[in-house]
């Protein structure tokens, strides 16, 4: 505490467990502790800070919680054998920064029992929790149970009995044996979506919308340096419709190596319009935060590679809800962060983009996307890059692979030129014959990607029953 001032540590009030419970701590520590520890970002605590949680805790990773840091301390905190309870996000299980926690606790198999509520919540806040039981004693079992929350939630919960070896730092997955092995399967002959090579990267924010953004029939502004901004509400399943009610200045110039925000010369001298508009909004611009020059996006991401994507990828679903970008849209868009993210598929792979975008809607892939991802309420999950990325793709290495990637790109040509039709169909007639054809299509790329993972008929129902 040498580097912290006296009102600071007032406001702290530290202490030492030693001095303040000196006969416990000789005995080797507490019995028992319990707790509902603070739920803190540490985007809000000074550098100081920060950086002795990082030096001083196992759990401290990436852009932790706090939480994560009390769960460690009260654990240390435990005379053998002693016991632990606090009710605490299950976020841990599946994100980023809970690796540091998962590691610590799965290293020694110091896990007792959990109750995860998934998403239903304890609480009135938008928090998703479990409560988290810990013993100062390793064991090869730990017990799990999904519960909704609820005032008798406890009284008739049941657990299902689980291997500690399958709990490492590793995302943790809690399911039975034949879940467990399905997973794994697909692993098998398989690649990493981000090792094909592809890329998948953030659409953009501009920092203030009411200005970057403008009627798409505004005559004030030149329509070179207009652009279509790509919100969620643009695609889904399939399906994406270019924005045509709203544009979104684009002040850049992209090359092969990369994007720059246009020379205030150039942008006043080629588009002068645009430049007078911006200009009476300085003051607002001015305004925000990360810009590189006023009349930049506050965080513009990967413009050079959004240029060129094939898929649209959503913040959440509950459901496979990509999307093709349409090539002759290519240049003509701004993918925005509200709207998720994109992906774009290096061509060595030698596989289609139609032959991706059938697997990653498909039930199979999605069941594991559920599997990886954090599950909000009405089953909606997050398909960030942390999850997505990780999906399995099946290679193509012989011609029975190649006749089913094949298959799949039919399939997925045909039901792009079905939706449109369903959608405009003007009776009840046209309607359900083209939704039964969409049907079709999607049991035939189903039961396509079943067999490319090399799934049995009781591996099928397991997806099916989901």
């Amino acid at each position: 505490f040498e580097q912290i001032d006296n009102d600071k540590q007032i406001k702290l009030n530290p202490m030492s467990f030693k001095d303040k419970f000196p006969e416990i701590m000789r005995d080797g520590g507490f019995d028992a502790i319990i707790g509902n520890p603070p739920y803190i970002r540490i985007q809000g605590f000074e550098k100081k800070q920060i950086e002795y949680f990082i030096k001083n805790y196992e759990s401290a990773h990436g852009n932790f919680d706090i939480y994560v840091n009390f769960v460690e301390r009260a654990f240390r905190l435990l005379k053998p054998d002693g016991r632990f309870g606090q009710i605490v996000p299950n976020k841990f299980f599946r994100t980023d920064y809970g690796i540091g926690l998962r590691g610590f606790l799965s290293k020694d198999k110091w896990i007792n029992k959990i109750v995860d509520f998934g998403a239903s919540q304890v609480f009135s806040v938008t928090v998703y929790t479990c409560l988290l039981f810990l013993k100062n004693n390793p064991s090869t079992s730990l017990e799990y149970s999904l519960v909704d929350a609820g005032p008798n939630s406890l009284d008739t919960v049941k657990f299902m009995e689980l291997q500690a070896d399958n709990l490492d730092e590793t995302g943790w997955v809690f399911a039975e044996d034949d879940v467990l092995n399905l997973l794994k399967k697909l692993e098998i002959g398989s690649t990493r979506l981000l090792d094909l090579p592809a890329t998948m990267n953030r659409g953009s924010s501009s920092g203030c919308d009411d200005v970057f953004m403008v009627a798409a029939d505004m005559d004030a502004i030149e329509s070179e340096i207009l652009r279509s901004p790509v919100f969620a509400t643009d695609f889904n399943r399939y399906q994406f419709h270019e924005n045509n009610e709203w544009k979104i200045i684009f002040p850049y110039n992209i090359t092969a190596n990369g994007y720059a925000v246009m020379d205030q010369n150039v942008l006043a001298t080629q588009y002068p319009q645009t430049y007078e508009y911006l200009k009476k909004h300085k003051i607002t611009l001015e305004k925000r935060k990360g810009y590189q020059t006023w009349y930049a996006y506050s965080a513009p991401r990967s413009l050079n590679l959004h240029e060129h994507a094939d898929i649209l990828i959503p913040l959440l679903a509950n459901k496979g809800l990509f999307a093709l970008i349409p090539d002759e849209l290519t240049g003509k868009l701004c993918p925005m962060a509200s709207g998720g993210f994109t992906i774009t598929l290096g061509k060595e792979t030698g596989l289609r983009r139609e032959y991706l975008l059938g697997l990653l809607n498909s039930k199979l892939l999605f069941w594991k996307l559920q599997h990886l991802s954090n599950v909000f309420r009405g089953g909606w999950i997050t398909c960030t890059k942390q999850y997505i990325g990780e999906l399995p793709i099946r290679s193509i290495t012989n011609a029975d692979e190649k006749a089913m990637h094949d298959l799949i790109v039919r399939s997925v040509e045909q039901i792009m030129e079905a939706k449109p039709k369903l959608a405009a169909a003007a009776s009840d007639r046209d309607r359900d014959f083209w939704q039964n054809k969409c049907d079709s299509l999607e049991r035939t790329i189903d039961d396509a990607v079943y067999k490319l993972y090399n799934l049995t008929p009781d591996e099928i129902k397991l997806v099916e029953n989901a």
